[in-house]
């Protein structure tokens, strides 16, 4: 039997794109119970924001809105408990990305090593823009949220601007242009190493051990010494049995790495607490 988040997760994803293709149409029809796109979004009167939205307000000069704010600190509140679920199970972005990887590499990706380097270069990326946000007074780095502009290009496409029509086809075939530049590398770049937006995510999802994580017993793990089907099953290049090569600001919960250990031990599952037996060291996971 599959793991709960190995049946839940790519319906998850598909909903929340279905959600926003589809929300434009609804609110024309008088449907406003949600509104608005992964810059701010509104549900049922709960505010929810990009939270490096409200950091650029402040870069640029000025006080975020009470409900950006807030908006904002709800969903740093959702990375603390959850960790980066947002990436792997709401990101439209995330989703085109995974989808183009595993039809690069024909099914399971192979086993490989990353860099865990990501979040440095991701932190770079932010603080450059936050710099250049500030000499502009302008929101800079929403120019580069993926997800963020995928929501609000489906937005444009419902509400046309005059003689602006061809502009939210611009940005998709950028997008499509960014995607096939991951086909071609066979690494999910943007993602694992570009992303502005998920530098907060992960800082986030490392205050609280107790976080829903992927967590390790390798006493359990029965694979072969060169069988590698767990660093395999990880699209963003991470290696799950050693807690270094895989730290929670790097891993998005996807449970991809679970799901692929639960027929050859459980050594991994995606939880909130540790196993009973706890976990080993990884200098000797390392060996196993």
């Amino acid at each position: 039997m599959k793991p709960w988040h190995a049946r839940w997760r790519r319906p998850a994803q598909w909903a929340v794109l279905l959600l926003f293709a589809t929300l434009p149409w609804l609110n024309r029809k008088g449907l406003h119970g949600v509104s608005g796109t992964l810059f701010s979004l509104e549900a049922w009167g709960l505010p929810l924001a990009d939270p490096l939205a409200a950091v650029q307000v402040l870069a640029a000069g000025a006080l975020p809105g009470a409900r950006l704010l807030l908006g904002g600190l709800l969903v740093l509140a959702v990375a603390v408990a959850l960790g980066r679920v947002f990436c792997s199970w709401g990101c439209p972005y995330g989703l085109l990305s995974e989808l183009v990887h595993a039809r690069r590499e024909g099914g399971p990706s192979p086993a490989h090593t990353a860099s865990t380097g990501g979040l440095r270069i991701r932190l770079g990326v932010a603080a450059a823009g936050l710099a250049l946000t500030a000499l502009a007074s302008a929101p800079l780095l929403n120019q580069l949220s993926l997800p963020g502009e995928i929501t609000l290009q489906l937005l444009a496409l419902s509400y046309p601007v005059p003689d602006a029509r061809d502009w939210p086809w611009t940005g998709l075939v950028l997008m499509a242009a960014q995607l096939a530049v991951e086909w071609r590398t066979r690494t999910r770049l943007w993602c694992r190493y570009l992303c502005p937006q998920s530098v907060l995510l992960s800082l986030a999802a490392r205050l609280w051990p107790g976080a829903l994580a992927i967590r390790r017993n390798m006493r359990r793990c029965t694979c072969a010494a060169n069988d590698r089907a767990c660093a395999g099953a990880c699209s963003l290049g991470l290696d799950p049995r050693i807690p270094s090569r895989a730290p929670r600001s790097e891993c998005t919960n996807c449970g991809d790495c679970a799901t692929a250990c639960a027929a050859r031990g459980g050594a991994l599952r995606l939880g909130f607490r540790e196993s009973p037996d706890g976990e080993i060291p990884s200098s000797t996971a390392q060996h196993q």
